[in-house]
């Protein structure tokens, strides 16, 4: 019987890696590699990306980014099998392939590193497990070290502490039981902790079951079940028994450079401009992912940090405050190394020489990368946060009187230090302290929740879960052991007793030559580290406590007992049970072993961290094992390896807003335009709290609630979910929503439970546990300004602007179309276009530009609202997609930016302001929250020249509405007002018609901007006005309304119970909704199920048949539409705002006089004409099916001809018609009565005759009409053909969902949030007199008899009652207004909606419809359809949202005002008839339904306005346009987002934003706007900076002698051997781009071959779309002379490459020796060189953790 191998961790990781290759040949041919993302970097530990590629693999793929291509044959999935969304991913990837690909696939999935009952199960359940081979991949340990052996389970500290899911103390016990099987078992199994104990249990289980299994071979397994002779015993440490040690500050090198960037597997992301860029490609131990991103534009670069690194591995361990010193002899060394070669005299002494050369040069540019790190190490160490934190750890882990360290705490808040290092630093206190007192319990949680966002209640609450933050009133903080108190483990670890029981913490530390593992902490002995010594160093340790012996310790002295044994009394004191198990194999095996193996071998020792463990306790692991090297070897097992962040980063809730993708970049608060009305009628369903209702409410009451009542809304949305907050001091929240109003009615909303959590007020509220929120912060370091934010903070918890490098990015496929190049931003508003005289459509842009402006003054610095912790592209990224969500193209002028810039930037200077606007917008998009102050705008600055333009930015936006508003918490000015003790009269007052979206949107606006230009009033000698609100209804949210529905004979959903049920269908905007409310909701499922009349879902070919023949009917008609003119693009350099870049000169013309001088020459246009934006055609391409609304791209509309267009899209034309057969419409569009219904009701009635259509495609044809009709709220014969689709352009991205919560939660916030609005219900206005030149007063007379004085009054009264006249004006409005409200539509839509006591219809879909026949069953006659077609023609499954079965079905076009009239009972039996001609017999009678009546409404007189036949282009203008005194505002009073909730609101911002232009008058632009830059010195005096009176600094100078020597050395390096060789130029090497360039010509003769006469030339983008439908119909014959090029192509950029690199790679070598020839001939001379001087410029030592007066590194050539 020979004895047990030694163990190696180099057999963990070749094994490993030979399984990893071995299933991957198994797979045989070219294969893609689908792997998961925290795998990436593990599997990069023990294979290179290139013997990946050797061994077949071409692409890879990230699984979590499911953009899997189908270029290979066989696809690879690598992941976890214990995760169970991984197997959900890969179902839904392989469907995706199957479906898109037209060629079979072979799936292979390799799960590591088991295979689980759970993932098979999922991927039978979604239908692919028959399709896939399933292998195991059984890696359990990846070796980063040679001593260091991880699962890498990022999540395992979650996982364990805070979901108490046991599986990665499962996994650690199969990988332990991995090692017995190969070595022997553990002769000795000693631990601590509760999962410690677990992980025991399970060795001793698996152990058994081995030797239960009776089919196992006898010598193959059992020879593993005897205890090993090489292996002395494991230590398995539970995390949680020292939670303290992890929570502190690092201060070794490694654990600070794991502080500082974070290291994962073995590498981290460092700014090239620390390291330096890299030279060449990564080598060995390189990750997959990072190999892939090296030539990505990302300016980090990715470190190697291992052993690999000779010199890395003799620092990593040290303390920091010695890591310069050593640097220091190391480079000293390395220049006598260098400079020995000078006295080599004989060849073989220049040979050997030679032979070091390599290695000098590897270990210099080693030298290089680390004096950098150290270096910006060292900035971080010496800031003051950094030593307040660490002086405030040090003495709370050094037992000082807690309280102490209030103050030091709080300064930290205030001063906006990061959330995870304050929260670190209050579990450091409770941990040590056991608990917090209950006081100051409190006072820290309202410290962290005023300073960083109520969100975070989810994260205190998370922290409280895993023990770490507790007051002392907690029973889990009351259990702590005390001496004496029996022999009973703790709940939690006592670091009173065990600081002086096991010395931890040493007075005297010696960090150069350490003597104890306390020099990691520079005085701390990590707990848990002691505890291992107590195992293995007894003696020492008992020497070191001997004069703090107690409890036992001093019973052992000199005893050389195993285990615990000696300090069994003092480790009770810790959590969990301590244990010490003994395990023995049979006597004569283990005799047997033991003579084989003799005793004089050194023996290993596996240390154990269950839960993570820190890189500094490494060190001190690694310490030991240096002390006892002649006995024994320390091997580190660890589930991961983790950080004092990564903890936090577990406790601080993520879902809600995390859930964009990060990409992120783009996070669009845009909605998609739906229906505003909602239903009407109360359904007087119990006495319940509405949103309205609690507005009366006192905020600290809690309603009585019953546990029965559920509630819910839902509303559609649209958008991109991405809006990260901090910082929020109190904003309107569900719960905030429920305390608002006092009054019990039937159409109640939401009803919250609240918590009593004191937030700084007498009231106390809580966020509701179902509204998950996810934090982030503005990512700008504040320490720096003067006066920064209380609250500003720096951390990045889930940032959105962060983006993810995909692996092997350089491999991604190529066939990605990229974005339309016309594809503009800027969505939210139709610029106006004005001349040199042209007036705004608000007042905001007529600067006055005569009287002199006096200059601010500011005390600030350049850059400070500048983050300087990310690159500056990708700063530039988030600051263009921050422009896009605000309805703003980032690269262009606004119409009234340019009104009121023209006169004072030049064209050059633009591009600057863009970016500073730019940046604005970012701050706000970071925390919509929190209001953006002028000093945070003006820091987005980079020069002081540009702080009044940065200020006048400010105004302009704050202004318009882009910033600052909702239920956001505005800045409020700190200036105390010259003519502050005068008496002040009363300041004026704004009436505000209706409490809808609009006319609430409006109120809150004007009370944020009065409050904001508080000072501005009160210089002109008044209070700041006041916001009155009057509304008629008993409630708020005018045409948006949630409806109460009887839930007492249906079943809740599950998760709804304790709501009350609503269901309503409205869009709010995002950062309302999202970003300001944090709401929850629901995402719909994209697909609608058409049934026919026959109870059968249309076939889907035949649906998309008819759907593009009727989307080219509305094409053709779009020929007929109004020509709406260009208006002004004033661009930026779009290059330098990609980069953050500010131009480099002013120009010196500004844009008025440089368009004036354009104009004086002859024939030249007038200013009004010059720069406008391009003339772009609109055609619809698709439908949505959720809101009507068409889809449009660029394009030329009706360029085919009809019979051509016909067969291209799919149809077989009749017999006898030829392809040049084309419809006939003019005759019917320049009729006098011509609508868009009449228009293309003819089209369908002329394509009758090209093509076959069916009285199924009528029917289909006709739902598409209704769903149009839908979107329009009325007969698409009511129409304008010209204007029907006027807002056409302004659609938002993203997905459609619906709000869970109530949407009138949304109108009830802007109510109460931040502050109260006066508002007055129950108040009907009758009648309003206005002065129409706007010099007097206003007068507003109420239907209770009531009146009300105003200055100035904001009309939000709907057209409809504008129409009726039940409101009287006086003076009548003037005729242009009155006009237009008779020509503008205003139609009806209405819902049925029905509820049900179960659910008999597919709860998955959310949306279908039904196609609905003429009376005459099989007509071909189009007007057959028009009175029946919409009647209960879409179906909304709204279950998911209202907590029980409910269905809402629209009744469009005429079927919504004929609902007027119609009976209930009539109406449902209807829908009733409709449901079971799908669902059959089955369909119930409803037990509660509601019927919507728009129309009936005196508040609403209908739904929403379209465009009717009479309606002019400009009449949405002219409804805008202010009468004198009087404002409106309306969802009919915008042109670009008419008929939609946020359009009602941003009409809202506008009519604010003219109200205040007309109190305070325009925007005051200094003269000159931006100073010259001869002036900047007197800048300087108001930032208090000195200036150098004598030139050029000594620095400056000292700089530019090196710069001139460094560009001699190049010049003689480029004459001796010319310029390094260029890398070759990448090939595209995709068969479609080749086909597509050589087909170009065929592909634009086939674009004009059914081209109508005068539609121009094919577009480039029609020539694309060309080539792309040949190259899906070509032939693989014809496909293949193209994919071989392609290949060849790649074979040749191979070898280019191979070619390049042996180039590269011998002109470096020549470089190394020309330029070290150069130097030693020409010495670089510096007349400042001064060591002594150099010497006294050094900081001083900054207490352990700084470098040491010797530090100084010299770097020698």
């Amino acid at each position: 019987m020979a004895p047990h191998e030694g163990f190696d961790v180099e057999y963990i990781r070749d094994k490993a890696r030979k399984d990893l290759l071995y299933l991957l040949e198994s797979v045989r041919g070219k294969k893609n590699l689908v792997i998961e993302r925290g795998l990436a970097g593990p599997v990069g530990v023990i294979v290179k990306v290139s013997t990946l590629h050797d061994y077949g693999v071409d692409k890879f793929f990230f699984l979590e980014n499911n953009n899997t291509d189908t270029s290979q044959r066989n696809v690879v999935f690598i992941a976890r099998g214990e995760c169970a969304r991984h197997a959900q991913s890969i179902a839904d990837q392989i469907k995706r392939l199957q479906r898109e690909s037209q060629t079979g696939h072979e799936f292979h999935v390799f799960w590591v590193p088991r295979r689980t009952i759970v993932s098979d199960k999922l991927l039978e359940e979604a239908g692919v497990l028959g399709d896939v081979n399933i292998s195991e991949l059984p890696i359990f340990f990846f070796p980063l070290e040679r001593d260091v052996l991880s699962l890498e389970l990022d999540d395992s500290f979650r996982d364990l502490y805070l979901f108490n899911d046991t599986t990665p103390a499962f996994l650690m016990a199969r990988a332990l039981m991995g090692i017995q099987s190969k070595h022997g078992l553990f002769p000795r199994v000693v631990g601590k902790g509760d999962h410690a104990k677990r992980v025991a249990g399970l060795l001793t289980r698996m152990r058994q079951e081995i030797l239960a299994d009776e089919t196992t071979g006898g010598t193959t397994n059992k020879a593993g079940l005897t205890p090993s002779n090489s292996i002395e015993s494991v230590i398995i440490i539970d995390r949680e028994v020292d939670f303290v040690s992890p929570l502190l500050t690092q201060l070794t090198y490694e654990g600070l450079l794991d502080e500082v960037w974070g290291i994962q597997n073995n590498q981290a992301d460092v700014d090239s401009t620390i390291v330096g860029a890299s030279s060449q490609p990564q080598s060995q131990g390189a990750s997959a992912a990072a190999n892939a991103n090296a030539n990505q534009a990302s300016r980090k670069r990715k470190i190697q940090l291992d052993s690999s690194d000779k010199l890395y591995e003799g620092l990593r361990d040290t303390n920091f405050a010695v890591v310069g010193t050593m640097l220091n002899k190391v480079a000293r060394r390395l220049q006598s190394d260098y400079e020995s070669r000078h006295g080599s005299k004989t060849v073989a002494e220049l040979k050997d020489f030679v032979k070091k050369l390599p290695g000098y040069q590897a270990e210099h540019q080693s030298l290089k990368i680390h004096t950098g790190l150290v270096d910006d190490i060292m900035k971080h160490t010496r800031t003051d946060q950094f030593t307040k934190l660490l002086e405030a750890q040090q003495n709370l882990a050094a037992g000082a009187d807690p309280s102490s360290q209030h103050e030091a705490i709080e300064e930290l808040v205030a001063r906006g230090a990061p959330l995870p290092e304050v929260l670190r630093l209050l579990c450091v206190y409770s941990c040590v302290s056991g608990g917090i007192k209950s006081k100051d319990f409190d006072q820290f949680r309202r410290l962290i929740l005023e300073g960083y966002g109520y969100q975070h209640l989810i994260t205190l609450q998370n922290l409280e879960k895993l023990q770490l933050f507790l007051p002392r009133s907690s029973p889990m903080a009351n259990m702590i052991p005390m001496p004496g108190a029996g022999s009973s483990p703790g709940t939690k670890t006592n670091y009173t007793y065990l600081r002086k029981q096991l010395r931890l913490i040493v007075d005297e530390v010696n960090e150069h030559e350490p003597d104890d593992i306390a020099y990691v902490y520079s005085g701390y002995a990590p707990l848990s580290i002691r505890l291992v010594q107590c195992v293995l160093q007894k003696q020492y340790l008992f020497s070191i406590t001997r004069g703090n012996a107690g409890g036992g310790v001093g019973a052992v002295a000199g005893s050389g007992g195993q285990g615990w044994r000696g300090f069994d009394d003092v480790v009770k004191h810790a959590r969990g049970p301590a244990f010490d198990e003994v395990q023995k194999g049979e006597d004569k095996a283990v005799k047997a072993r033991a003579l084989l193996s003799g005793g004089g071998d050194r023996k290993t020792v596996f240390v154990v961290f269950v839960g993570g463990i820190t890189f500094t306790e490494i060190a001190a692991l690694r310490f030991i094992a240096k002390k006892e090297e002649a006995r024994r070897d320390i091997v580190i097992c660890a589930t991961s390896i983790i950080s004092g962040n990564r903890m936090m980063g577990a406790a601080i809730e993520k879902s809600l807003f995390a859930q964009a993708t990060p990409n992120v970049v783009s996070r669009n608060m845009t909605t998609v335009q739906t229906p505003m009305a909602e239903e009407g009628e109360s359904a007087g369903a119990g006495s319940f709290l509405s949103s309205e209702d609690l507005y009366n409410l006192n905020l600290g009451t809690k309603p009585a609630l019953s546990n029965d009542i559920p509630a819910i809304s839902s509303i559609f949305l649209n958008g991109d979910i991405g809006y990260h907050h901090h910082n929020n001091k109190h904003m309107p929240s569900p719960t905030d929503m429920a305390d608002a109003e006092a009054e019990a009615e039937a159409e109640s909303e939401i009803v919250v439970k609240i918590e009593d959590v004191d937030m700084g007020h007498s009231r106390t509220t809580s966020i509701s546990s179902t509204a998950e929120e996810t934090i982030t912060c503005r990512d700008e370091t504040r320490s720096d300004s003067p006066n920064p934010p209380l609250a500003a903070s720096q951390e990045h918890i889930g940032n959105p602007c962060e983006s993810s490098a995909s692996l092997l990015s350089d491999h991604l496929s190529d066939l990605t179309s990229p974005p339309p190049p016309t594809s503009i931003s800027s969505k939210g508003t139709t610029p106006v276009d004005s001349g040199i005289s042209g007036n705004s459509s608000t007042g905001t842009t007529n600067s006055n530009t005569t009287a002199p402006t006096r200059r601010r003054s500011f005390d600030i610095r350049p850059r400070v609202s500048i983050p300087t912790d990310i690159a500056p592209q990708d700063y530039a990224h988030q600051c263009i997609a921050a422009a896009e969500s605000s309805r703003l193209n980032p690269y262009a002028l606004h119409s009234d930016e340019y009104s009121m810039l023209r006169e004072h930037i030049s064209h050059t200077q633009v591009t600057t302001y863009l970016n500073i606007r730019n940046g604005i917008l970012r701050l706000w998009i970071s925390n919509p929250r929190i209001g953006v102050s002028r000093e945070e705008a003006v820091g987005c600055a980079k020069d002081p020249r540009w702080y009044d333009v940065a200020s006048v930015c400010y105004d302009w936006l704050v202004r318009s509405g882009h910033i600052n508003f909702g239920a956001a918490e505005i800045p409020v000015s700190k200036k105390r007002s010259k003519k502050q003790q005068e008496p002040l009269k009363a300041g004026k007052t704004v009436v505000v018609i209706g409490a809808g979206m609009s006319g609430l949107g409006c109120g809150r606006q004007l009370d944020s901007l009065f409050k904001q230009y508080a000072d501005q009033f009160r210089d002109s000698g008044a209070e700041p006005p006041r916001v009155i609100i009057l509304e008629g209804r008993h409630r708020l949210g005018g045409r948006v309304y949630s409806r109460a529905l009887d839930s007492s004979k249906s079943s809740p959903m599950i998760g709804f119970r304790g709501r009350r049920h609503s269901v309503e269908c409205g869009n709010p905007l995002n950062v309302l909704v999202r970003g300001q409310m944090a709401l929850p909701y629901h995402a719909l499922r994209p697909d609608a199920i058409l049934y026919d009349t026959n109870g059968k879902p249309v076939d889907e070919d035949r649906d998309r048949l008819v759907e593009k023949l009727f989307n080219d009917c509305l094409e053709r008609v779009s020929d007929y539409k109004f020509k709406i003119q260009p208006s002004k693009l004033i661009e930026g350099n779009k290059a330098l705002i990609d980069e953050g870049r500010d131009s480099s000169s002013d120009g010196y013309k500004s844009i008025a006089k440089a368009e004036e001088a354009t104009a004086a020459l002859p024939q030249a246009p007038p200013v009004s004409k010059q720069s406008l934006g391009p003339q772009v055609s609109l055609v619809p391409v698709s439908t949505d099916r959720a809101t009507g609304r068409t889809h449009v791209e660029p394009g030329t509309p009706a360029a085919f001809k009809a019979a051509y267009k016909a067969r291209l899209m799919g149809w077989t034309l009749k017999d006898g018609v030829s392809e040049d057969r084309d419809l006939e419409l003019d005759a019917a569009a320049k009729a006098s009565d011509a609508t868009l219904g009449s228009v293309v009701d003819e089209a369908i009635t002329q394509y009758k005759n090209i093509v076959d259509l069916t009285a199924q495609d009528f029917r289909l044809m006709n739902w598409h009409v209704a769903n149009l009709e839908y979107s329009n709220a009325t007969n698409y014969h009511q129409l304008s053909i010209g204007g029907w689709d006027l807002d056409a352009g302004n659609e938002w991205e993203g997905k459609h969902t619906m709000v869970v919560g109530g949407y009138q939660s949304v109108p009830v916030g802007l109510a109460v949030a931040p502050s109260r609005l006066d508002i007055r219900k129950d108040t009907a206005v009758k009648k309003v007199s206005y002065d129409p030149e706007g010099r007097g007063g206003a007068r507003v007379e109420c239907e209770d008899g009531s009146v009300v004085e105003a200055d100035y009054v904001v009309s939000t009264i709907p057209l409809g009652v504008l129409k009726h006249g039940s409101v009287e004006f006086r003076p009548p409005l003037p005729p242009t207004k009155a006009d237009a409200i008779s020509r503008i539509g205003f139609g009806i839509l209405n819902k049925i909606i029905l509820v049900y006591d179960h659910v008999f219809w597919d709860s998955a879909t959310d949306i279908f419809g039904c196609l609905r026949s003429p009376l005459a069953r099989h007509s071909l006659k189009q007007s057959d359809y028009a009175s029946r077609r919409g009647r209960c023609f879409q179906w909304f499954n709204v279950s998911n949202t209202s907590g029980i079965p409910v269905l809402l079905a629209l009744m469009a076009g005429d079927a919504g005002f004929d609902t007027e009239h119609s009976k209930n009972d009539e109406l449902v039996a209807e829908a009733t008839e409709v449901l079971q001609g799908v669902f059959g017999g089955k369909v119930p009678q409803p037990v509660h339904s509601i019927v919507t009546r728009w129309g009936s409404d005196r508040f609403a007189r209908g739904s929403y306005s379209s465009a009717s036949p009479a309606m002019r282009v400009d009449d949405y203008q002219t409804m805008a346009q202010p009468v004198g005194n009087l404002f409106f505002a309306g969802e009919h009073t915008t042109s670009t987002h008419p008929a939609t909730v946020h359009g009602a609101y941003l009409s809202g911002l506008r009519a604010a934003s003219e109200v205040i232009d007309a109190m305070l008058g325009p925007i005051q632009v200094p003269i000159p706007l931006i100073l010259p830059k001869d002036s900047a010195l007197s800048l300087s005096n108001r930032l208090k900076r000195k200036v150098n009176e004598g030139g050029i600094s000594p620095a400056g100078a000292r700089q530019a002698r090196i710069d001139a020597y460094e560009v001699s050395v190049w010049q003689h390096v480029v004459s001796e051997i010319g310029e390094r060789p260029w890398r070759p130029p990448k090939v595209a090497g995709n068969p479609y781009l080749l086909y597509s360039k050589a087909n170009y010509e065929t592909a634009r003769a086939r674009c004009e071959e059914g081209r109508r006469a005068g539609k121009g030339k094919p577009t480039p983008n029609e020539v694309r779309v060309m080539t792309s439908k040949m190259w899906k119909e070509a032939t693989t014959d014809a496909r293949k002379p193209f994919e071989d090029q392609a290949t060849e192509q790649k074979k040749a950029y191979a070898e280019a490459i191979r070619n390049w690199e042996k180039q590269a790679k011998d002109w470096d070598q020549r470089y190394i020796q020309i330029r070290a020839e150069y130097e030693k001939n020409n010495k670089l001379v510096l007349d400042d060189d001064d060591p002594d001087g150099e010497q006294k410029r050094r900081r001083a030592r900054v207490d352990s953790y700084a470098e040491s007066e010797d530090s100084d590194i010299d770097m020698g050539e």
